[in-house]
């Protein structure tokens, strides 16, 4: 749960278009509203990012990121539902013609897609929907792991929700869908 202080700064953040970092599975995440571009581009930017490189999506619940599963097969559905919630994020197909370049790793026409269940990110999802989910570190560098080192590295974010990470040690394994390759571990 979220004190009201909290959520009132997180829903600022969110709807100013601006990052916040919060708990992941893993380690403290970067994170943004994925339907506004320049939100995501402030994202990419803060991490000194690569635009060649796209970002996960991170949902409470398969129906929140609904609308970027639309060229999947109802196999690929269910066998996406056995890892999820957890730390798996799936790369899917998107269609030909989407409308979310901004999320998507050079011209590809492909999403990562992660439904969580870390409680924060659970709780922050179902208060804004889904969310822009990228590990809190500059590019290259090893990822934060507390909300101290958010502080440290990022003075100027203007939210950071608190909370402990979750038990991986490493970020989640990531699979592609269509082929089932792990592309990581």
């Amino acid at each position: 749960m979220l004190n009201w202080r909290c959520r009132w700064e997180l829903l600022k953040c969110f709807y100013q278009g601006l990052p916040f970092a919060y708990p992941t599975e893993s380690v403290f995440g970067i994170g943004c509203d994925p339907f506004n571009p320049e939100a995501v581009n402030r994202v990419i930017d803060l991490k000194g990012r690569s635009r060649q490189k796209g970002v996960i999506v991170c949902a409470a619940s398969i129906d929140q990121i609904a609308p970027f599963l639309t060229d999947i097969s109802a196999d690929e559905r269910r066998y996406m539902c056995q890892f999820w919630p957890g730390p798996t994020t799936f790369v899917v197909p998107l269609p030909k013609r989407h409308r979310w370049s901004w999320l998507t790793p050079g011209a590809q026409n492909t999403l990562a897609v992660r439904v969580s269940a870390h409680p924060r990110v659970q709780t922050l999802c179902q208060l804004l929907g889904p969310i822009v989910s990228t590990s809190a570190n500059f590019s290259g560098s090893p990822p934060c792991r507390h909300a101290w080192q958010i502080r440290r590295l990022f003075p100027d974010l203007p939210c950071v929700i608190s909370g402990k990470v979750g038990g991986a040690c490493r970020p989640t394994r990531v699979i592609d869908l269509r082929t089932r390759q792990i592309l990581r571990s």
